[in-house]
């Protein structure tokens, strides 16, 4: 089944106080692939029985451990967090799995919370790999720059063929993909999700994980319990949620039914009602006692419990080690059977001793502003005992520090240089042109560029290019509107999902007057190269950003069957009568600032070439767009009106939103979906095709969460 993948652009941090709150979405993820392999509710349950049924055989017993490999998926050094997070993130893991926390002295053992004596040593280690599948020296982290899929990450992450991650042989190593955002699928922010051990074993088993709910360090003091991976490796390793509700149809997870075949199938977790995000030692949400319950008496929840969602978490229970360790020595597993063996510690040589091998470095960014920062981290491995950094173009220039900080005050491109010594050896690394400083904007607040005139491309001056692959974009002059020359991307023949970004340069607005609007207009020209691409998958969406390409806004989406024009299986060439205008219009309020860049995001599948030309920047008079008094929690504006084979719908919204927009006649009778369960973003875009519409009066009705707007279209 293909995706339609949309992309969130920024960080949420989770609000524990949110009703939409949700820390960990391995449920949503679990019912979706219950859903693709047609399992029912009672297929999930005998699965989940056979290993509750099989009791360690005792051959092999713990301490277990686990080779663990990263891979970070980071937006051009946004979210490439440091090695010294990474291992910040196993010390809390491994400390939580053999009982070494610091706050154990909040274990509880009270008449109504016994808990202290259940309290488990699971005996499991977490290491990073030092060897690879292909047994060269390896650091445990994979890292890969891919802007379109470390927002509102989903299993795409998990696919080079994406532009992402494969994963490494699961049977040898615990995967974890590292990303930026999740797709919360409606349901709040998500700091992680995993796969459960249940459905076997596949090429996408492993951990996906918010960059800032890594470790206790860097960004991960966002969430600086450092807990996110002990909670989601309980659930590669086989565990539910204590407030585990039946997937279909369920809501609470309180229960009377026998404990070892209901809630969490596990006897001394007292079962929970629903997820909370509290430190209330008094809660007591389900007042029953289940069948076999280990207390034999009503008790409070375990709001201590790692598999929780509370905010105190400290404790894993010797019914969940039991579990675990079935899971690792269950010959229904047998992938799970080698990650532990001692002969795969050999392979992944997790027990080696450090050498050095490798110079490496990170970056915090590699596109910035004049004048900005950059913040560098030795990344070499596996021992280091000096460095020596070389920064051209940079202050300073030269450092020794593990972890250094750059200013790049003058616009160009710049190579970063690393040497590291172990006293014995020496490993250097040279990146060429690492380092993008675009141009200040100083005056420029237009653009009008048809690509006459370019003797290299890019000139990261006007424009950057993002781009996962081989292929990139190119001045041709092939076919052109206005001159002889417009830019290709020239991907015919790829196949899968791809996602290139042609990036502007830098922008200044922000002495625009606020009775002005802003405005991109351009041309493009697509064909599919086969009938058979799934709606949504082609499109071109544009965005801005208010701080040089720190965040970025998604406010307009040209996708689907709007996108494009017929299917041409030979690499496509436009004639005249391909080109497709389009404009994009913002209130100057969205744009006024001095460091302001916009960037188009081309996403195809089955691949064909894609043209643009004739893209015009420009500030003027207002216009059509300005939306009515607000008649509800949202607003929507659509142009034009009247419209002839296509209608552009303009957000008015808080926050993202998964969104409904129908045609429909005078009577209410439903004509054409225009827009169906799409995830839109506030002051976002949206151009719907009317193909097969006749001309006449309808009524266009958008529905968000159950709240209509509907307002009056004539089409032409």
């Amino acid at each position: 089944m293909k995706k339609i993948t949309l992309f969130l652009v920024g960080i949420f941090l989770l609000s524990l106080n949110s009703s939409l709150a949700q820390k960990c979405g391995t449920d949503n993820y679990t019912m979706q692939k219950m859903q693709e392999l047609g399992l029912s509710e009672l297929d999930m349950h005998e699965r989940i029985m056979r290993i509750v049924e099989h009791q360690p055989s005792g051959s092999r017993v713990g301490p277990y451990t686990i080779p663990v490999v990263f891979h970070v998926i980071h937006d051009n050094g946004l979210g490439n967090i440091s090695q010294v997070q990474i291992q910040d993130a196993l010390d809390a893991l491994n400390e939580d799995y053999n009982k070494l926390n610091a706050d154990s002295v909040n274990w509880r053992n009270t008449a109504s919370a016994p808990f202290e004596p259940r309290v488990a040593d699971i005996q499991v280690t977490f290491k990073l790999a030092k060897l690879d599948p292909n047994g060269n020296c390896t650091n445990g982290i994979v890292r890969v720059n891919a802007p379109h899929l470390t927002y509102n990450a989903t299993d795409d992450v998990k696919s080079a063929a994406n532009g992402g991650s494969d994963a490494w042989n699961v049977s040898m190593y615990m995967n974890v993909w590292v990303v930026n955002s999740i797709d919360g699928s409606g349901q709040g922010t998500t700091l992680g999700y995993a796969t459960l051990p249940y459905f076997g074993v596949s090429n996408t088993s492993g951990i996906v994980v918010r960059h800032d709910a890594v470790g206790r360090q860097g960004v991960g003091t966002a969430n600086s319990d450092g807990r996110t991976l002990t909670h989601e490796g309980g659930h590669f390793l086989g565990l539910l949620h204590t407030f585990q509700a039946p997937f279909f149809g369920g809501t609470s997870g309180c229960h009377t039914t026998d404990c070892n075949n209901s809630g969490d199938y596990i006897c001394d977790t007292p079962p929970t009602d629903v997820a909370t995000f509290t430190c209330n030692y008094n809660l007591n949400t389900c007042t029953g006692v289940p069948a076999n319950s280990y207390y034999g008496i009503d008790v409070n929840d375990m709001i201590e419990n790692y598999m929780s969602y509370d905010v105190c978490t400290n404790m894993f229970s010797e019914g969940q080690k039991s579990r675990i360790w079935s899971v690792l020595d269950s010959t229904a597993f047998p992938e799970y059977n080698n990650l532990v063996s001692a002969s795969n510690a050999t392979a992944t040589g997790i027990n080696l001793p450090d050498v050095l091998c490798t110079a490496d470095f990170a970056s915090d960014a590699r596109i910035i502003c004049a004048g900005e920062t950059i913040n560098f981290t030795d990344e070499s491995f596996n021992y280091v005992t000096s460095r020596t950094w070389s920064f051209p173009g940079g202050t300073p220039s030269s450092l020794t520090d593990s972890a250094v900080s750059v200013v790049y005050a003058t616009p160009g491109i710049y190579d970063v240089s690393i040497s590291v010594t172990d006293g014995s050896s020496t490993r250097d690394t040279t990146r060429t042109g690492y380092i993008i400083v675009l141009d200040n904007p100083g005056n420029k607040d237009t653009l009008a560029d048809s690509f006459e005139s370019y003797s290299s491309f890019p000139d990261y001056d006007n424009w950057v290019v993002q781009t996962g692959y081989s292929q990139s974009f190119e001045v041709t002059n092939t076919a052109s509107v206005s001159g002889l020359y417009s830019l290709v991307l020239p991907i015919h023949g790829q196949t899968g999902i791809r996602t290139d970004e042609l990036v502007s340069g830098v922008y200044d607005f922000s002495s625009a007057s606020l009775d002005s609007n802003f405005y991109i207009n351009f041309k493009y020209a697509y064909k599919n190269r086969t009938s058979n691409t799934s709606n949504g998958t082609n499109f071109i969406k544009i965005y801005i950003s208010q701080d040089c390409g720190e965040t970025w806004l998604a406010r307009k989406n040209i996708i689907g069957s709007s996108f494009g024009n017929g299917v041409d299986s030979n690499p496509f060439v436009p004639t005249s009568g391909d080109w497709i205008s389009e404009e994009l219009m913002l209130p100057v309020s969205q744009v006024q600032y001095s460091n302001f860049r916009f960037k188009f995001v081309i996403g195809t599948e089955e691949a064909n070439n894609v043209y643009l030309e004739d893209i015009n920047v420009y500030i003027a008079g207002q216009s059509h767009l300005a939306v009515d008094n607000l008649e509800s929690n949202f607003d929507f504006a659509m142009y034009p009106n009247p419209a002839k084979k296509e209608l552009n719908i303009g957000l008015n919204i808080k926050s993202p939103q998964v969104v409904n927009v129908d045609l429909l006649d005078l009577s209410g009778r439903k004509i054409k979906v225009l827009l169906e369960n799409q995830k839109l973003h506030p002051g976002e875009q949206s151009k719907l095709s009317l193909d097969g519409v006749s001309s006449g009066v309808y009524l266009v009705q958008m529905n968000i969460n159950g709240q209509q707007i509907v307002r009056k279209l004539v089409i032409e």
